[in-house]
């Protein structure tokens, strides 16, 4: 253990260390919540952007670097195999002039 930890359970006691842990526990739930939320939120606008392009069957330089940004947010936030799916039928779409 560190001198650290050491110094923070000496200085905290037992009772207060399991008050914190049990506070960073619940952070970190936060923010998983909220990564699942942000997750959905850009899957759906993933999806939407996809569909939209797909029928046109085309895509814009700029709509592109958009959408590929957004597929890697996604993929950081512990998107699945769908999005990339998406991602191969953006990526074979003709660039619009």
């Amino acid at each position: 253990m560190s001198n650290i930890a050491q110094l923070i359970i000496a200085f905290v006691g037992g009772g207060a260390l399991t008050a914190i842990i049990e506070i960073i526990r619940t952070s970190v739930e936060k923010k998983s919540a909220k990564n699942v939320a942000l997750q959905f939120l850009l899957l759906q606008y993933i999806r939407e952007e996809a569909e939209k392009h797909v029928t046109d069957n085309k895509i814009s330089s700029e709509d592109l670097k958009m959408w590929l940004e957004m597929h890697k947010t996604y993929k950081r936030l512990g998107g699945n195999g769908y999005a990339d799916e998406l991602k191969n039928k953006i990526n074979r779409l003709p660039l619009a002039t």
